[in-house]
């Protein structure tokens, strides 16, 4: 098992279920604050400050 590599030996399932959940949200997070940040600027891509 040594050519799969140090990151692939060490498998989510060993890793636990709780850390998949952890990266599942911190990808949430960021998903929300790009849509909150598109939203805010509008269709145009202008900021509201900027009008």
């Amino acid at each position: 098992m040594d050519w799969a590599g140090p990151e692939l030996v060490v498998g989510p399932a060993e890793q636990g279920p709780e850390l998949g959940q952890r990266r599942r949200l911190r990808l949430l997070v960021v998903e929300l604050r790009i849509l909150e940040r598109v939203e805010r600027r509008g269709p145009h891509g202008r900021r509201p400050e900027q009008r």
